[in-house]
């Protein structure tokens, strides 16, 4: 959908050009009719004022289930103070990347890891809550930072019966941490795998 200042700039230029090649605005509006929005943004396509914006996919780190960041027991992400994104609760005791890019960071701790993903979007995987306080007990990381990663590699293997024991709340979030500079979309996805896409983003 165009937004008005978009349409306006279309419809003034191009009205400029049909102008000088003879046409009257009579004309126009009679050869276009209902068929004028589509025909602006085909246009603002062709003559460079609209770029098409490339969407970037983002998937679920493992098999599980979504849950809505709002929903989360921790007011940091609930809030989306780190940023917007979704959390998981998750089956199994392997995590994988959700995006094409690299890790740029992994705790010392080993219970969060960043990413920059290959369109420079900086996204946290927090493993869990209050696993801060393990010092690394029970993660196992299979990824160092700097290392170049693919979609649905795998980044950490966690001892969920050791989490079981101890009590953790292993819900994780995943946030875009400059969300600023992105347009989200939240797909509509409760249960997921890891090859499923959650989040789609594109560049402001």
């Amino acid at each position: 959908m165009l937004t008005r200042e978009q349409e306006s700039v279309i419809i003034i230029t191009v009205i400029r050009i049909v102008t000088l090649r003879g046409f009257t605005l009579k004309t126009w509006f009679l050869f276009f009719g209902n068929n004028l929005e589509s025909f602006l943004y085909d246009g603002g396509i062709m003559f460079g004022f609209l770029k098409n914006k490339k969407i970037y996919e983002i998937y679920a780190p493992a098999d599980g289930k979504v849950i809505p960041l709002e929903e989360v027991n921790d007011k940091v992400f609930s809030e989306k103070l780190m940023g917007d994104g979704v959390a998981f609760r998750f089956s199994g005791d392997t995590l994988y990347s959700p995006c094409d890019g690299k890790v740029s960071m992994i705790f010392p701790t080993k219970h969060a890891i960043g990413f920059v993903c290959d369109n420079g979007a900086e996204l946290l995987l927090h493993i869990g809550f209050n696993t801060v306080e393990l010092n690394g007990e029970g993660f196992t990381c299979l990824v160092t930072a700097g290392e170049r990663i693919k979609a649905h590699d795998p980044i950490m293997k966690i001892n969920t019966d050791r989490m079981k024991e101890k009590g953790i709340d292993l819900t994780t979030p995943l946030v875009i941490t400059n969300t600023d500079a992105y347009q989200i979309n939240h797909l509509s996805v409760d249960e997921v795998c890891k090859t499923m896409k959650v989040m789609e983003i594109t560049k402001e």
